[in-house]
């Protein structure tokens, strides 16, 4: 996997979680529920 297609999965996935959990939140939450989806599929 190239550098870029690394770099839209990443960009994709926290857009992905802030659309779902909004704005207001510290950044340890919004890792966290990335992590946690990431992993579960």
């Amino acid at each position: 996997m190239h550098e870029n297609e690394i770099s839209e999965k990443i960009i994709g996935a926290t857009i992905e979680v802030y659309s779902i959990l909004g704005p207001g939140l510290l950044e340890s939450v919004y890792e966290a529920f990335r992590f946690n989806n990431q992993f579960s599929c």
